[in-house]
């Protein structure tokens, strides 16, 4: 995985100490940015958890993303994936890509919380994420994993494009973020 971002020492240390909690980074992120509708074809929840979603068997795991003009899984189908992954093959590695899919579902609630509280349909949208989340959270303590590390690595993945994006680096650098993810994740 390729880095975009050629930063130096001195620059890496500056982004791995601005990393704050996830309430901070998603309001830096969205000072430039409007945040997606909650509903919609193209909405956090069809993104997220997928139309009618109705518990964590019952979800359509796929929506059609206009922007890439195809049928793309939806985060919490990309969860289901991944521990489908991580039950055939539990390395490290397949647990980080676990846990960094789990982080994505929690991003998205946290934008939710933070920028649709007014929607109308803010209670029933948070009432499927926590439906979501919990039996997640139910999945990786089956499997002696760590949700709150999940947590802790959502923190890092976006809080490194949060920084990148302020400081006029390519926000969205992977092979960054999983270098960032990984020693958040050994420490």
């Amino acid at each position: 995985m390729t880095t975009l971002n050629n930063l130096g020492q001195e620059e890496l240390s500056e982004l791995r100490k601005s990393i704050g909690s996830l309430e901070s980074t998603i309001l830096t992120i969205y000072s430039t940015r409007k945040p997606r509708d909650l509903m919609g074809d193209e909405g956090i929840l069809v993104r997220t958890l997928g139309q009618n979603y109705q518990g964590p068997n019952q979800f359509t795991p796929q929506y059609f993303d206009e922007r890439r003009e195809k049928s793309v899984d939806t985060e919490y189908a990309e969860v289901v994936a991944a521990l489908e992954i991580y039950d055939k093959n539990p390395t490290r590695d397949n647990e980080i890509e676990l846990l960094l899919e789990v982080g994505d579902v929690i991003f998205q609630k946290e934008i939710v919380e933070l920028k649709h509280r007014d929607n109308e349909n803010y209670a029933e949208v948070m009432k499927q994420f926590s439906v979501a989340l919990d039996y997640v959270t139910e999945e990786l303590e089956k499997r002696d994993l760590s949700f709150n590390k999940a947590k802790q690595l959502v923190r890092v993945k976006y809080g490194s494009r949060a920084w990148l994006g302020a400081k006029g680096y390519k926000p969205k650098d992977k092979g960054l973020e999983r270098q960032l993810c990984i020693e958040a994740y050994d420490a």
